[in-house]
């Protein structure tokens, strides 16, 4: 055990070393806001995309199967009341005026726009359609309107979510040009969506890996006031990264222990877009002094505080940020941890994770989806060196597997095939 003493005692320097140090980062989405950027804390800018080339984003893990549209590119979705998919073939726009517009969650990645309006009672329901329990298939029960950024106006439909495949069936109002269409999930394994372009008619994989990014900056849509959406321009976390929001604080003098008065939230907009405020008369833009921001990543053991100091606006699409590392030098979970380890990665129906601690703790084992939410747990008396998890039920795709005990709680991502 001497030699992983010494990486503990490595590892600790490298993050004290880190601490110390605030760098002021800008990361651009181009003038105009045309581009999104995909940005890791630990590496900076990992992709930069277009926002113009897809049209629907089909959710690759999890089980809510989300559907989102690229509202921000000006994509419009309508869900045609009282009419299941038996009305396909008469399916007009008379009224849809007085329709109810869908949008986007901009709190949960699961709340895609096709998603909203969901049969809360129902478990199964996911908004296009309804999974059966004894096919594992979703089938899609609605009929939507689709107005593209062209203003083409499509009616599109979910035939059916199985075996990882999403098929769908689109065609103009008058039933012109009907087409059907796959999206795989094998396609973009371990992406959080693949995606869809009507101009090119075809999937396309425009996101880097899940694991390579922790933060989103881009343009979407936002209830700015209730029952009132417009578009926005900030900044989104990925799936299993949390933040806490500290407002009316010193960003130089705050620590992360401070975060006990604003506890750390999945919700992928806690950053979002009003750290600044436009000033109409002056023309320029403002910057809350008071505010700061940390970051963690489920898979990573580092926090991050980033304070924001600058916006270009639209002319360069700028965001000019400080980011450090957090004020405690190192996770006290991971301190008393020699190893954490699960095999096989990926696995199937059982993994194995094996834990050794300095000073021995009882502990639980938790399976989180990529959303943070827990699925099951297990406790175990301390001194336990070696548990089998049960994998059997879970859907294909990422998870976290966290470790807790009464000093915290650390996660490593777990592939289910």
């Amino acid at each position: 055990m001497k030699y992983l003493h010494i990486i503990v005692i490595v590892v600790l320097a490298t993050v004290l070393m880190l601490n110390s140090a605030t760098a002021q980062k800008t990361v651009s989405i181009l003038p105009g806001y045309t581009h999104q950027t995909f940005y890791s804390l630990e590496n900076g800018v990992v992709k930069q995309e277009p926002n113009d080339n897809w049209d629907i984003a089909f959710q690759i893990d999890g089980f809510a199967a989300s559907l989102r549209i690229n509202s921000a590119n000006g994509v419009k979705l309508h869900k045609v009341p009282n009419t299941d998919q038996s009305g396909w073939a008469t399916v007009d726009t008379a009224g849809m005026s007085s329709w109810t517009q869908r949008y986007n969650s901009d709190q949960t990645w699961d709340g895609g726009a096709f998603n909203i309006g969901a049969d809360t009672a129902n478990a199964f329901d996911l908004g296009w359609g309804v999974y059966d329990p004894i096919t594992h298939h979703v089938n899609g029960d609605s009929v939507f309107i689709l107005t593209l950024s062209n203003g083409d106006v499509k009616k599109f439909r979910m035939d059916r979510l199985s075996g990882g495949v999403y098929a769908f069936t689109y065609a103009n109002i008058d039933g012109t040009s009907e087409a059907s269409k796959t999206v795989d999930k094998a396609d973009f394994q371990g992406k959080n969506f693949g995606y869809f372009s009507f101009a090119t008619e075809s999937s396309l994989d425009r996101e880097p890996t899940s694991a390579d990014w922790d933060l989103l900056f881009t343009r979407y849509i936002s209830p700015v006031a209730p029952g009132f959406y417009y578009g926005v321009t900030g900044v989104l976390s990925n799936m299993g990264v949390k933040v806490s929001e500290m407002r009316g604080v010193d960003p130089t003098s705050v620590t992360i222990d401070d975060t006990v008065s604003a506890p750390f939230s999945y919700n992928l907009s806690t950053i979002g877009h009003d750290w600044k405020s436009f000033n109409n008369m002056a023309g320029t833009w403002s910057f809350e002094d008071m505010l700061t921001y940390f970051v963690k990543n489920d898979s990573s053991n580092d926090f991050y505080q980033l304070t924001f100091t600058g916006f270009g606006g639209g002319a360069t699409g700028d965001f000019v940020f400080d980011q450090s590392g957090s004020s405690t030098a190192i996770d006290p979970v991971l301190a008393n941890i020699e190893l954490f380890q699960i095999g096989p990665n990926p696995a199937s129906s059982l993994a194995t994770v094996q834990i050794e601690q300095k000073e021995h703790r009882s502990f639980s084992l938790s399976i989180l989806d990529m959303q943070g939410r827990t699925i099951r747990t297990q406790s175990h008396a301390a001194g336990t060196q070696r548990v089998a998890i049960n994998l059997e039920g879970l859907s294909s795709g990422l998870y976290l597997v966290q470790f807790s005990n009464a000093q915290g709680a650390i996660a490593k991502r777990l592939m289910v095939k």
